[in-house]
C-alpha cells in the first residue's frame, strides 16, 4: 500500500468514525425534540435529513445542558469532521 494509499484509508476511518457520531447525535436530538417539546419547537416540522452537524449541535452547546466535558467532545468533534471534509485534501 503507497503513502497516498494510507492516507485516504485513514482518513475514510477518522470520517466513518464522525459520521457514527453524528448519526448518535442527530438521533439523540430527534429523540428530544420528539420527547421534550421544550428542546425545540420548530423541531416537528423540520426537513431533517437537510440539517448540518452544526445546526443540530449549536442549540445543544447553548442550551447549557451539558457538562463541559461533553461540550468540549462535541465541539472538538465537529471542528474535525469539519477539516477532514471541507479542507484536508485542498491545498
Amino acid at each position: 500500500m503507497t503513502l497516498t494509499e494510507k492516507l485516504y484509508y485513514e482518513v475514510g476511518k477518522a470520517l466513518h468514525a464522525v459520521q457514527i457520531v453524528e448519526y448518535n447525535i442527530t438521533s439523540a436530538h430527534i429523540l428530544l425534540a420528539r420527547t421534550e417539546p421544550s428542546f425545540n419547537k420548530k423541531s416537528k416540522e423540520e426537513n431533517w435529513s437537510k440539517k448540518t452537524l452544526g445546526k443540530f449541535l449549536y442549540p445543544l452547546i447553548k442550551s447549557g445542558i451539558l457538562p463541559e466535558d461533553a461540550k468540549f467532545f462535541i465541539e472538538t468533534v465537529l471542528g474535525a469532521r469539519n477539516h477532514l471534509a471541507h479542507s484536508f485534501f485542498y491545498l
